[in-house]
């Protein structure tokens, strides 16, 4: 009876041990709980917001529109560090772009300059900015800030 008690042992503890280590491999897979998004889906639904500052609202055609921007998690409006341009463009009422530019931002603020054209008309007009990552979203998200030129 001892000999037949030895080797059911071994054939035990094997039995139970594959079925212990099947368990283990299947909760390792389910690490992460279902409620926190993975990476990419973060990554996803990242928002930033741009905030335009000029050093005035009226200016007169051939003068510089100096700006800075600031980027910002739009959730927790803290520095976004994701984008590295800004894209500022100069839209007439219609829309249309009259001046563009390419702003750096590399620590999620930014300055420059724009340069109003002696050849556009008396009105207002927008500055508008995104980032690359902003012109997978609508238009409406990007940041805009109004300002009135005046052709002598």
């Amino acid at each position: 009876m001892s000999e037949s008690k030895n080797s059911i042992l071994p054939t035990l503890k094997q039995s139970l041990l594959i079925p212990a280590a099947l368990l283990l491999c299947q909760a390792a897979s389910f690490s992460q709980s279902p409620e926190k998004p993975s990476g990419l889906i973060s990554r996803q639904n990242y928002s930033e917001r741009l905030y335009i500052i000029t050093d005035r609202d009226v200016y007169i055609t051939g003068e510089q529109v100096f700006l800075k921007i600031y980027c910002l998690n739009r959730l927790t409006h803290r520095p976004s560090f994701l984008s590295r341009v800004a894209y500022v463009s100069l839209l007439d009422s219609q829309k249309n772009p009259v001046v563009q530019v390419k702003l750096p931002i590399p620590q999620s603020t930014g300055s420059g300059q724009l340069l109003l054209p002696d050849t556009i008309r008396t009105g207002n007009y927008y500055i508008s900015a995104c980032t690359h990552w902003m012109k997978n979203f609508s238009p409406d998200l990007f940041s805009y800030k109004r300002i009135s030129v005046i052709n002598p």
